[in-house]
């Protein structure tokens, strides 16, 4: 998205982008927690650079059986 102008009227203009992900229920069992976590990954996009898309990482808790 940043790599395109937008003409508005006489203006050309750069749009960027950051976007907070959260998942139910990984992330988050309510839905004001689950907010939270999205609101948090989207702090830390804008805060990484901007224009960019942030996950919580994922933590794995169950190890296979061998």
């Amino acid at each position: 998205m940043e790599k395109r102008d937008f003409d508005i009227g006489e203006q050309k203009i750069k749009i960027t982008s950051s976007i907070g992900v959260a998942s139910y229920p990984v992330d988050a069992k309510k839905l004001n927690e689950l907010i939270a976590r999205a609101d948090e990954m989207l702090y830390k996009a804008k805060e990484s650079g901007r224009n960019r898309v942030c996950l919580p990482e994922v933590v794995e808790t169950d190890k296979p059986s061998s």
